[in-house]
């Protein structure tokens, strides 16, 4: 054990002995719960906490740090309830309002979440700050996004300097398909802290990929990864740039990796089917397309990019079904537009390079 780790311990240790030689020192749980978020021994402060609470004499601020804590140990049923029951003791108290909310987004309560954050303005910029990023993130999670890109617009503004705003601001923009818009957010976001800025590394990879910059964009991949390796997100474009290499064979691990983590995804069933066209494996393709339906039909690409199979495969009336439900969806849909174009006969360009036209339009929420 390092020389720090020993003293930490001996300090805690030795606060602890202070407390069992005189119980009813209330103060003395307060600076053993301080100690335990100073030297990073939440389960010694969690402890104290209790302690303080079975005692009756916590206030607001050790409960919104006892939520906290237990947030960060993932016990999120147990910080949500102890966030309700804070909160009816302490309704207007900010601390409790914030740590609260971050509970029960983690619980993915996030309608929930919305009333807390909501429920009256945060007098403490630092709070401010917190709640609205994570309003912001609780609506793209309920996918409001144009109710999200309102509130994103007017905390960017009111933050400029704050890299998680303008992170997921820039996911939502686009998300949004506001392109532009969401590569100088997410940009912005990246100068002011990296660190900081984990919601913007998928969009300013997805900037790399279509600009044809795939080192850079596996290496914002790889920085994404450092911090997670959950996120469909990051495996569709890993999946994304790795066709644009022309390494099918490496593309498909990552695919899948997304689907396991979204399979109703339509844009990641989507990205397999285009990578199974461009090896002309239409069947696998179709069955691919068809999963891509099945989760969104709504979603124009998916039917034009079914045209695109059917018409490879020579079932030009189908193909043309497929065509005019795609253009019904959005007539402007790039799929749909190829399928007709190899119809015609006259499809300009090698498959392989087509899939980042469709691309623009499949990223995870």
């Amino acid at each position: 054990m390092s020389d720090t780790s020993t003293n930490t311990a001996s300090r805690i240790d030795r606060l602890w002995s202070y407390h069992q030689a005189d119980p009813s020192n209330i103060s003395l749980l307060r600076d053993i719960a301080r100690e335990g978020f100073a030297t990073n021994a939440p389960e010694h402060a969690l402890k104290a906490l209790d302690m303080l609470q079975a005692s009756g004499q916590s206030d607001a601020n050790d409960e919104a740090a006892a939520i906290h804590l237990l947030t960060k140990l993932r016990k999120v049923d147990d910080a949500c309830e102890r966030a309700r029951a804070a909160r009816q003791a302490w309704p207007e108290d900010e601390a409790v309002r914030l740590e609260g909310g971050r509970a029960l987004c983690n619980a993915r309560l996030y309608e929930e979440a919305l009333e807390w954050f909501n429920s009256a303005p945060f007098g403490e910029p630092a709070l401010a700050q917190m709640a609205g990023e994570l309003a912001l993130q609780s609506l793209w999670r309920l996918e409001r996004l144009e109710e999200a890109a309102e509130l994103g617009a007017s905390l960017a503004a009111q933050w400029p300097e704050n890299p998680r705003i303008l992170a997921v601001y820039s996911a939502l923009l686009y998300d949004l398909e506001r392109s532009e818009e969401a590569f100088a957010a997410a940009r912005q976001a990246y100068a002011i802290s990296p660190a900081h800025a984990y919601d913007a590394l998928h969009v300013l990879a997805s900037e790399q990929i279509l600009k044809g910059d795939l080192p850079g964009a596996m290496s914002l991949l790889d920085q994404a990864q450092v911090v997670r390796t959950d996120d469909g997100r990051v495996w569709l474009l890993r999946g994304s740039a790795k066709m644009a290499q022309g390494d099918m064979d490496g593309a498909v691990p990552d695919l899948q990796k997304a689907l396991e983590i979204y399979p109703d995804h339509p844009g990641s069933h989507l990205t397999l089917a285009w990578l199974h066209i461009s090896q002309n494996r239409l069947d696998e393709a179709e069955a691919s397309v068809r999963n891509a339906i099945t989760a969104s039909p709504a979603f124009a690409e998916s039917h034009g990019t079914l045209a695109v199979v059917l018409a490879m495969k020579g079932q030009k009336d189908e193909a043309q079904q497929s065509i005019r439900r795609a253009n019904l969806l959005d007539k402007s849909g790039f799929a749909g537009r190829y399928a007709q174009t190899l119809l015609d006969g006259t499809a300009p360009q090698q498959v392989t390079e087509l899939f980042k036209e469709v691309m623009k339009r499949t990223g995870v929420k």
